[in-house]
């Protein structure tokens, strides 16, 4: 059987054998069944889009079935990156990143960092908005397995300036 982490059986997922025997694809109950094997040590090769490949060893004894479980693991990575204004290269708090196509969406930090974690394997553009800012996009940003991306800066052109803080106060004399 294959499944995923949280076990839910997986199907269509490519099976083969090394050394090489016949290949199959797991049914939707997860199940598959290679015939034909002849006795030895094999490994069973897991392959599916969007999974990282496993591969369990087997020893099959003649005349008996030998059986493998096998759990996939989700291609995913990280991808970081700034959010910052195009006229002052200020980091923009708050802006709404999300990638397209879409996997999630997040908010950049007080100093216009974010990060977007769990992203499956592939190429995604990467988009920030907030309001009072005209909404731009990075294309291409590749995503590769158990990885960190860092993705280029995201400049936004404001209307008005990003929200910042003041700090205000008062000088006084400390001997009086």
């Amino acid at each position: 059987r294959v499944e995923d982490r949280q076990g839910d059986a997986l199907s269509a997922v490519q099976l083969s054998t090394e050394p090489p025997t016949t290949s199959t694809t797991t049914n939707a109950d997860g199940n598959f069944r290679i015939d034909g094997v002849a006795a030895g040590t094999y490994t069973v090769v897991a392959n599916k889009e969007g999974f990282e490949q496993q591969r369990k060893s087997i020893d099959v004894q003649a005349g008996s079935t030998g059986s493998v479980d096998i759990t996939l693991v989700k291609s995913t990575g990280i991808i970081l990156g700034k959010v910052v204004s195009a006229d002052t290269q200020i980091g923009v708090p708050e802006a709404t990143v999300t990638t397209s196509p879409t996997t999630t969406s997040v908010s950049t930090d007080a100093q216009g960092n974010y990060t977007i974690t769990d992203v499956p394997t592939g190429t995604y553009s990467i988009n920030a908005s907030v309001t009072g800012c005209t909404n731009n996009s990075i294309p291409g940003v590749v995503v590769t397995a158990s990885q960190t991306t860092s993705a280029s800066d995201l400049s936004l052109t404001c209307s008005v300036a990003p929200e910042l803080g003041v700090i205000g106060g008062t000088v006084t004399d400390a001997t009086t």
